[in-house]
Order: structure tokens, then C-alpha cells, then sequence
């Protein structure tokens, strides 16, 4: 459970603030893992795996792509 609250605190300011005031000593246990803080974490992770998976460029698409200048420059000087 703690697992999922530190990995949260990575992507969110809330969640590393919450984070930050347990490893301060600021606030115990049972208010650390409330119902309230690992429900929080866990959309925070949700919402990051739906971020990370990018859809790949299909051959089409990048067939049809315009090649970058040539170095020298387009007209070849």
C-alpha cells in the first residue's frame, strides 16, 4: 500500500506533499494510510498509465512524410 502512495508522490503535488509531512514525522500512520490518501494515489497512477502508452506511427504515415533539408542545403551548394 505504501508503494502506491510513494509512486504517486512522484507524479503528483498533493500526493508528495502528504507524502512529505509522513516522512517528516508530521503526521502518523493512520492518517498517512486513510482511506482518503491511497484511493487519491491510485488515480494518480491511473491516470499516468493512460498517459505513457503513445500510439505508434504506422508505415503509411511515415512514408508519407517529407524527408528533413539536406545539410548542404536544397539547392546542393
Amino acid at each position: 500500500m505504501e508503494r502506491l502512495v510513494f509512486s504517486a508522490a512522484a507524479r503528483d503535488e498533493s500526493v508528495a506533499r502528504h507524502t512529505h509531512l509522513f516522512a517528516q514525522r508530521l503526521i502518523g500512520p493512520v492518517r498517512f494510510l486513510n482511506p482518503v490518501a491511497p484511493a487519491k494515489a491510485s488515480a494518480v497512477n491511473i491516470r499516468h498509465r493512460g498517459t505513457t502508452a503513445t500510439p505508434t506511427a504506422t508505415p503509411a504515415a511515415t512514408a508519407s512524410a517529407t524527408p528533413p533539408p539536406s545539410p548542404s542545403g536544397a539547392d546542393g551548394r
